[in-house]
Order: C-alpha cells, then structure tokens, then sequence
C-alpha cells in the first residue's frame, strides 16, 4: 500500500489495506493531516476493502472528534461494502468514475 499525501488535507492511497502496519501507517497519515484540518478527504484508487482498525479509526475521528471525512471510493464491492455497514453517511462516501 502507497499513501500519497496531496495538498492540505487530502490523501490518495493505492494498493491493498489489508494488514496492521497498512493500517498503522494510514491512521498515522490521517493523524498528521486531522491535527491541523477539520476535515479529511481519502481516495481509495485500488483496494476492494480497508480494515476495521481504519473504520474504527475513522469513525473515531467523525463522531467523537467532529472532523468532516469524504471518502471517495472506485471499488464496487468497497461501496458496497460500507453501504451495508450504514456509512455513507458519515464518511459522506462518493464513487469515482473511470474516466474516458
């Protein structure tokens, strides 16, 4: 997994999250950006899942803390994924497109 930080309050992540040093590593990023923004914007570009750590680390930084997070997803199954356990909402989830 790769995490690209861009501009003030935005990260991209490529490839997989799938073990505990992906999550550490996503929630240290998140941390960095959430300390000095109100708000969180994460790309997923690759990965079908994120692990519960990354949920509960998010949901965290939502509902106890008050900071905006938009996570923006191009996996289906991800999408789907976070619709059955009822976040869209409060990740305020939006699709990516393929673009032509």
């Amino acid at each position: 997994m790769k995490i690209e930080v861009i501009g003030d309050n935005t990260i991209e992540v490529h490839g997989d999250i799938v073990n505990v040093r992906d999550s550490d590593y996503f929630r240290d990023k998140g941390k960095e950006i959430l300390d000095v923004s109100d708000g969180l914007k994460i790309y997923i570009i690759d990965s079908d899942t994120i692990t519960s750590s990354v949920i509960g680390f998010l949901l965290k930084m939502a509902k106890r803390d008050g900071k905006k997070i938009e996570l923006y997803v191009k996996s289906n199954h991800l999408g789907e994924m976070l619709k059955n356990m009822d976040l869209l909402e409060i990740f305020n989830v939006k699709k990516i497109e393929d673009s032509i």
